[in-house]
């Protein structure tokens, strides 16, 4: 039998950033697999001059803008995100992702 998932609080003042493969971006995990089998939530800190390069994701993702400006690049084509804004991957889609306004904070989540 599977182990039950609890509840689990996480504090924005005992966030721990680490820097992620690509220069310029950090990562707080908030929620990762060990904490639920259906969903990842990151908080993604993105530096002037940072770029997560076009990637295929194999998650449903969304990303919601904290702060600063993000441009998003997709197949159908891109967008300025600001702060509030959010935008949805259905899983097997591609996007990337460059600061125009930096820093950037965004809140990512995977799910499915």
């Amino acid at each position: 039998m599977a182990e039950k998932e609890r509840i689990k609080v996480v504090k924005s003042d005992r966030l721990s950033f680490a820097q992620t493969r690509r220069a310029g971006v950090f990562a707080a995990r908030l929620i990762g697999s060990v904490d639920s089998s259906t969903q990842n939530i990151a908080v993604v800190d993105l530096e002037a001059g940072a770029h997560v390069e076009d990637h295929e994701i194999g998650r449903c993702e969304s990303i919601y803008v904290v702060k600063g400006a993000v441009d998003v690049e997709f197949d159908e084509g891109s967008e300025l995100l600001l702060p509030g804004d959010l935008v949805y991957f259905p899983k097997g889609t591609s996007h990337s992702l460059t600061p125009r306004r930096a820093p950037c904070r965004i809140l990512l989540i995977f799910s499915g």
